[in-house]
């Protein structure tokens, strides 16, 4: 059976004593400040050399000003930390300075001590001891090993560590690891198309809706709550630093429960088809709809799609977005005439031929039909719902049958 490299990441909650604490804090704060202060430079130098067709500062060139600034008697603090950690920080900001010059990102911000913080540790960690529950992790400069709680056990070569703060002070430890894996068999007997949307999650072509999480607007509202009472408050005062904390718990609870919804989602979706088709939307555009762009940015559709490929990679599973100019909501799904006046406000499609259908069912079967046809495959099987016409409507939160730990799809 063949077989393929993939690579995962295994996110634990840490739990470090005092003196491990302050040394955390200390290289979060010292990866921070070399990213900073490079960053500047980088910036100094471009604009210096904006003719020139050399426009930055290298990789190999800001780690050997690196070296000579930790020998500076003002900055020999950068000496009590990894200096590994320090160099990727560097490498993390020349990824961005090549991310923003390919047009693949913005360009790149400093970062903020309030957010938190993070460093990396690439070489010369161990783990010493672990349990069922439990591992020790030995990092360089610190004498005892971190107490991390594990969820599940970690499987393939450890290639790096991350050890970060969130804004609410709890400290976590992510493994991005590289593991070979036997690829299975895809029977192509199951193709499903996707139709993202705002009101409801997901309109499958099997005629299926998946509702949005009633949890998330729950938590959504209690947040918005805690954000007034913090802009009332006055600056300075005793009760704003009290009450940013308690706004940054409400925020971490708030991402925790979309992220959870979004892996349910995606377990199921892959769990239980062979074809995952959807649309290359173009986020970034559609955010600029300033009407819009809060609640797009609440579905996370980007993070809702990483997470379809990658664990359809896994799970040998084939993924596919169309083409994003295709116009799924206009097109007829029986006769294939385009409707070019259907308003955003038409919910029902009706067209000349008779066909009168949902409108997001009507673009999720037109997407799956492209998808096939792009991938020159034919005969797919379906579902008894699509088949006989009714709306399954799912509520993901009550299927007890996701579960993580079943098959290979874990939710990382």
């Amino acid at each position: 059976m063949e077989k393929k490299i993939i690579h995962k990441a295994y996110k634990f909650r840490v739990y470090p004593n005092k003196e491990q604490e302050v040394f955390i804090k200390k290289s979060c704060g010292s990866s921070r400040f070399v990213y900073n202060y490079f960053l500047a430079e980088k910036t100094k130098y471009y604009t210096q050399h904006k003719n020139d067709k050399k426009k930055g500062l290298t990789f190999i060139e800001t780690e050997h000003l690196l070296t000579k600034l930790k020998k500076q008697e003002e900055y020999t603090w950068l000496n009590e930390v990894n200096s590994q950690s320090l160099q990727y920080a560097l490498r993390n900001l020349d990824s961005a300075y090549k991310r923003f010059f390919n047009k693949l990102g913005d360009f790149p911000k400093f970062h903020k001590k309030v957010n938190g913080g993070s460093f990396t540790i690439p070489q010369f960690f161990k783990i010493v001891e672990e349990t069922n529950k439990w591992l020790y992790l030995k990092i360089p400069k610190l004498d005892k090993p971190m107490k991390i709680r594990k969820s599940q056990d970690i499987t393939g070569k450890i290639l790096y560590i991350i050890i970060s703060i969130t804004p609410t002070g709890k400290y976590y430890a992510s493994f991005t690891c590289k593991e070979e894996i036997e690829l299975l068999e895809n029977k192509k007997e199951k193709a499903l198309g996707l139709d993202v949307g705002i009101k409801e999650f997901v309109f499958t072509s099997d005629n299926e809706i998946i509702q949005n999480d009633k949890n998330i607007k729950r938590k959504e509202r209690r947040r918005k709550i805690k954000q007034r009472k913090l802009a009332k408050s006055k600056k300075g005062g005793q009760n704003r630093n009290k009450l940013r904390k308690q706004l940054a718990v409400k925020h971490e609870k708030e991402t925790n429960v979309r992220k959870n919804f979004l892996h349910q989602v995606s377990n199921y979706i892959v769990k239980n088809q062979d074809i995952i088709i959807t649309e290359d939307l173009n986020v970034r555009g559609m955010v600029r709809n300033h009407k819009l762009a809060k609640a797009l940015s609440h579905q996370s559709f980007g993070e809702f799609f990483r997470q379809l490929e990658y664990k359809s990679d896994w799970n040998s599973k084939i993924f596919h977005k169309i083409n994003r100019w295709f116009p799924s909501s206009k097109l007829c799904s029986q006769c294939g005439a385009i409707k070019e006046n259907l308003k955003l406000s038409d919910r029902v499609y009706k067209c000349g031929c008779g066909l009168e259908i949902d409108r997001d069912y009507n673009a999720s079967i037109n997407i799956k039909n492209l998808g096939l046809s792009d991938l020159n495959i034919s005969t797919v099987g379906t579902t008894e719902s699509y088949a006989s016409g009714r709306v399954k409507i799912t509520d993901i939160s009550k299927i007890m049958s996701v579960n993580s730990n079943e098959g290979r799809i874990p939710c990382l």
